[in-house]
């Protein structure tokens, strides 16, 4: 069949016929990873991935397992991308594929066997001809497959600043996003967050702790938030400390406690001047 005549089946396809698709996913191999694609007229009812280390193989697992979609009817056309399965598929003399020519030739024999109207046709295509059906679902599959077969460095082999950005992100996730500081603040995505970049320009380390601080109502303990920010309606809930509610006392050993205690001696001696921590 010419060329034209095989773009013209792909383009117009029956309602009642299966339409199967086998191609190899454009990733770094070995190992290989050949998909399946599996249409009912223009509707996909089934698709897959299979990875191998021989092409071969990738490519016959993946039409084998196209075909054992169990509402197989009517009419199935398969459109291989290549001829480098010809000399396997219908061939039961000994060869490296042979238990899988034997599993092809079964498939096939009860399909055709369970009904006269039963037709099966098969094709050769390239994945770069236009208008092919599925062309999205290949390129995710084949992203999929190339994060698993070669996932992303870990964060110790990134650059420093492509390390701080992940970190980011992951405290991110991580925290509580109810309060209102969070409509204008969207997950880092490689670009800091304005009001972080606001805070580096005055290159103080303390500008930038009480900028974290403002934004996110951050560790601001009861007894502070009390006596200097009575009316600010403080999150008085940590989202990363182990804070307790207003109404219970705070653990002798807690973060809060040791605030708690320096403010009772600043009150005390006002005059005394306390050293802050090291940042």
């Amino acid at each position: 069949m010419t060329k034209e005549a095989t773009k013209n089946i792909i383009k117009q396809p029956p309602y009642n016929t299966f339409h199967l698709f086998i191609c190899i996913l454009t990733i770094p191999s070995p190992p290989f990873a050949a998909s399946f694609l599996l249409f009912k007229g223009q509707t996909l009812v089934h698709s897959g991935v299979i990875r191998d280390s021989s092409r071969l193989q990738a490519l016959f697992l993946a039409l084998y397992n196209g075909l054992t979609y169990t509402s197989l009817s009517n009419h199935i056309r398969i459109f291989l991308p290549d001829l480098s399965l010809q000399p396997y598929l219908f061939h039961s003399y000994k060869h490296p594929l042979l238990d899988l020519s034997h599993t092809f030739l079964s498939l096939l024999s009860s399909f055709l066997l369970a009904d006269p109207m039963h037709h099966v046709d098969i094709f050769r295509y390239s994945i770069k001809w236009s208008g092919l059906l599925g062309m999205a679902i290949v390129d995710t599959l084949s992203e999929e497959q190339q994060r698993i077969v070669f996932p992303d460095p870990p964060p110790s082999l990134l650059l420093p600043k492509a390390c701080l950005l992940c970190l980011f992100q992951e405290q991110y996730d991580l925290l509580r996003h109810d309060s209102h500081i969070w409509q204008s603040i969207v997950r880092p995505d490689g670009k800091l967050p304005p009001f972080i970049k606001g805070a580096l320009l005055c290159k103080d380390c303390h500008t930038f702790s009480s900028a974290v601080q403002l934004a996110f109502d951050h560790t601001f303990t009861c007894t502070y938030s009390h006596i200097f920010r009575a009316n600010a309606d403080d999150n008085l809930w940590c989202p990363c400390r182990d804070t307790p509610l207003p109404n219970q006392p705070p653990s002798p050993l807690s973060e809060q406690a040791g605030f708690d205690c320096l403010m009772t001696i600043q009150h005390a001696n006002p005059h005394t001047t306390l050293s802050p921590e090291p940042f």
